[in-house]
């Protein structure tokens, strides 16, 4: 299996002599730029116009083969790169023979990593047929992804200008070695204020989009600059046509819809579909920093508008506020987003929208693994544990649910929004309120049913119990004096999920005897008794003195599953360690107290003699006197 190359699309680049011009854009908001001029000739020019940045440029034609003529004019720094961030086509030959070995590397682990799952020998897999041909090479695909993400290349990013975005300074314009562009971002937010957690959003973002839809995802990649500055965010520019103000102003959309021309509603309906497609990212990332200038439209090959989403480091600002789990565009985190401003205008009539095209993705979504979709936000979570531990368990179910009940949640909001719609438009536009009830609202509850919503069995709600369980216990681990209580729960969770593990795999079991032992053991009072009477167990104190000695730390692991494997499996090496520390103290002990006996009866042996002498001096004393007296 071949990982795609091209993950973007980049702008040609021609030489002076050409007519032909290229003009790309990077950001979209107010700003000045301060350009850093190469050779005569290398570039030209740069500034931004309105509230686009608009780059044109002439470069040589040499600099598109070599890019060390432009990285002698400027500084450079050296990053590691993801292999999906990488156009393999504009690599030299040396480059592209590095990144070609590093792809073989990739495909063999993925290959390995699907066998052992699927527990199935290589030379079976041409064995397989169907609905089993079809898995295994789905899991292939998803294994060769997310190695190819972790596994990096060194690449050399050449500054070429300075650029300030409104309050943002130090935002600054790269070309990598493979000619395309990227915009470095520090890890601060409006004031200038370091936050480390950005980078890591970024990264999160990243990774749901392309869950979402790969063809629009931004990419980005954290690295540091030359001059060491760490956790800096680069984000590859988006190329294209850009849609400009005076067509379509998403900023002003989103701040005064009613506002806006008929003209202009008739753009946002045009880009409906894909603000859905925006609005099921934004809302698995509790990201409500989501008014219009926060994407970037342009138009593709054949003058179709394109959407992308940018900036999504505030997102899970409002993970644990309780109206933010609320998916209603009237609750106050949406004040003033894009996403308010086209459903009001739906609700209102006066703009349509496919309600339910997202469906078929919202279904793959939901029922998707949850602990596969959770290690995507790993390295954000960690963060969250490690920054306020008594966070992190909520902040973990809070995201989780939000993916399970994405369908639900859908549902319920175009409900409303229908009914909405309904009343708005009944007395105008009878026939539009007739076909709204009919096409959505035809069943017995009146609802929307269009979305994939979760079944919640009885082993779904026992995983989901030993969950929280667990991760509540991992919250716990490095808290003082609360190792104890994490090791037990953490250990209790997943000795019951191994044991209903076993009685799924019953096979004289009917589902209805499996469904109520699996709810009896799984109980919120069963599961702390069962985590209590691990208090004497001899694991848990292996493990808690593990813990305390920092022999086993939570930042040695992505997550919180992963680190209980790991404790558990460490548990015999580190009881095997302590076994024989303990023979040798026990040795030790022993002949400790066996030289302190020897002293002892040393010691009583020279007192007896002491004692016999001094008798023998008074008998001898008693003997002359009496010789005398005679």
């Amino acid at each position: 299996m071949e990982i795609a190359n091209n993950f973007g699309n980049n702008v040609s680049v021609t030489n002076d002599n050409s007519k032909k011009r290229s003009s790309t854009v990077i950001l979209k908001r107010k700003g000045t730029a301060d350009q850093i001029l190469g050779k005569d000739n290398v570039i030209n020019k740069s500034q931004f116009k309105s509230e686009i940045y608009d780059f044109s440029k002439d470069l040589k034609d040499s600099v598109n083969n070599n890019f060390s003529d432009l990285a002698k004019e400027s500084k450079v720094t050296t990053v590691e790169v993801p292999l999906t961030s990488i156009d393999k086509e504009k690599l030299s030959v040396n480059e592209k023979n590095e990144y070609e070995k590093k792809i073989e590397k990739v495909n063999e682990s993925a290959m390995k990593k699907t066998l052992d799952d699927k527990n199935i020998n290589k030379e079976d897999v041409q064995n397989l047929t169907g609905e089993k041909k079809k898995d295994f090479d789905k899991a292939l695909q998803e294994n060769t992804e997310n190695i190819a993400q972790k596994e990096k290349m060194k690449m050399k990013l050449g500054e070429r200008s300075d650029i300030t975005i409104g309050n943002k300074k130090g935002l600054k314009e790269y070309i990598a070695d493979d000619n395309t562009k990227w915009l470095g971002k520090k890890a601060v937010n409006c004031l200038g204020i370091y936050k480390p957690a950005k980078p890591l959003i970024s990264d999160v973002g990243k990774s749901i989009q392309n869950l979402v839809d790969p063809d629009t995802a931004v990419d980005v990649f954290t690295g540091k600059t030359a001059e060491g500055e760490e956790n800096i965010t680069f984000q590859r520019e988006i190329t294209g046509k850009v849609v400009d103000k005076e067509t379509l102003d998403l900023e002003k959309f989103s701040k005064n819809p009613d506002k806006a021309t008929p003209e202009e509603l008739k753009k946002v309906e045009e880009l409906g579909n894909q603000i859905l497609r925006e609005h099921v990212t934004d809302w698995l990332m509790c990201n409500f920093d989501t008014s219009g200038n926060n994407f970037v439209v342009t138009t593709d090959e054949s003058n179709n508008m394109v959407l992308h989403g940018v900036n999504k480091e505030n997102s899970f600002e409002k993970i644990l506020a309780t109206d933010a789990q609320n998916m209603s565009p009237k609750s106050k985190p949406n004040s003033d987003t894009l996403y308010k401003a086209v459903f009001d205008k739906y609700a209102k009539g006066e703009i349509n929208l496919n309600i339910d095209f997202m469906k078929d993705k919202v279904k793959e979504i939901v029922e998707m693994d949850n602990g596969k979709y959770m290690e995507q936000f790993s390295d954000y979570l960690n963060h969250v544990r490690e920054k306020d531990p008594s966070k992190y368990a909520q902040t973990y179910q809070n995201i989780l649910a939000r993916k399970n009940n994405l369908g639900r949640d859908y549902n319920n909001m175009f409900t409303d929004l229908i009914n909405e719609r309904i009343k708005n438009t009944e007395e105008k536009n009878p026939k539009e309120a007739e076909r709204l009830k009919n096409t959505y609202l035809n069943n017995r509850d009146k609802k929307l049913n269009a979305f994939k919503e979760k079944n919640y069995t009885a082993l779904d709600y026992a995983r989901s119990r030993l969950t929280k369980f667990r991760e509540e216990g991992y919250s716990k681990i490095g808290r003082f004096g609360k190792n104890g209580d994490g090791v037990r729960m953490m250990l209790a969770a997943a000795q019951l999920g191994n044991q209903i593990n076993q009685i799924e795999a019953e096979k004289t079991m009917s589902r209805k005897e499996k469904d109520n032992k699996i709810r009896e053991l799984t109980s919120p009072k069963n599961i702390q008794k069962y985590a209590n009477s691990l208090k004497n167990d001899e694991r848990v104190k292996a493990l808690v003195e593990a813990v305390s000695n920092k022999e086993v730390k939570p930042s040695d692991f992505k997550n919180s599953k992963e680190f209980i494997k790991g404790m558990i499996s460490k548990h015999k090496e580190l009881a095997a360690q302590r076994a024989i520390k303990r023979k040798e103290e026990l040795q030790k002990a022993a002949e400790k107290k066996r030289k302190e006996e020897e002293k002892k009866k040393e010691k009583e042996n020279k007192k007896e003699k002491e004692k016999e002498k001094k008798e023998e001096k008074e008998k001898s004393k008693d003997k002359k006197g009496a010789i005398k007296a005679a």
